[in-house]
């Protein structure tokens, strides 16, 4: 019996440390976890408000950097800014709001989440007082007929057209030392399939 009791100990001992070991591997894990968890929130808090200020500029320090193998940095800086303010049209955004981050994963070295989010985008067009009624009208009828009927309207007091959408972006750190980075997806873009790696996107989108 005291051999037995000896053998059950010894075999209660291994299973109490691999235990023990698995419990402190894990616990790092969940505080790694939550301490990038923290850090990809105020990241994204900080990315969010330049946007809403539209200060490109600074908006590019939070973009994933694989973008400007794309194209120069200078150049997507110069596209946004022309879009957003030219002979034609003003555009900004309002209302950003954060719908959900989904929960982190791995994927090869790095870290990822899907964040949903929604917006209304106001634009109103330059030589607008040279359009009547009806030019205003299928203006608008265009406009419903690409993002959704209740997701567009005109506002008279300010003169612009409102468009609310719901989309999303992958939060992205390829390597520990990197910066939580940022970058819109969307349902088949090819642009995405030069960025990303095919089972990272399938892995982004399976997120509902």
């Amino acid at each position: 019996m005291p051999g037995q009791w000896f053998f059950f100990g010894k075999n209660l001992m291994r299973k109490t440390i691999f235990l023990l070991g698995w419990l402190a591997c894990a616990l790092t894990a969940s505080s790694q976890t939550a301490a990038d968890s923290a850090t990809l929130v105020q990241r994204l808090d900080e990315f969010m408000k330049a946007n809403a200020v539209l200060d490109i500029s600074k908006v590019m320090d939070y973009t994933y950097p694989k973008l400007f193998e794309l194209a120069p940095k200078e150049s997507i800086v110069e596209a946004m800014k022309n879009t957003f303010d030219n002979e034609e049209i003003n555009i900004r955004m309002d209302s950003l709001e954060v719908i959900r981050i989904h929960p982190l994963f791995a994927f090869n070295n790095g870290f990822y989440s899907r964040i949903d989010y929604s917006m209304v985008m106001r634009m109103q067009f330059k030589k607008q007082a040279d359009m009547d009624p009806e030019q205003l009208g299928s203006t608008l009828a265009a406009f419903r007929s690409q993002f959704g009927e209740k997701n567009v309207w005109y506002s008279e007091t300010d003169k612009r057209f409102n468009i609310y959408q719901r989309t999303s972006m992958a939060a992205l750190r390829d390597e520990p030392k990197e910066k939580w980075t940022f970058v819109n997806i969307k349902k088949d873009d090819p642009m995405m399939m030069q960025l990303l790696d095919k089972a990272l996107i399938e892995k982004l989108e399976s997120y509902k």
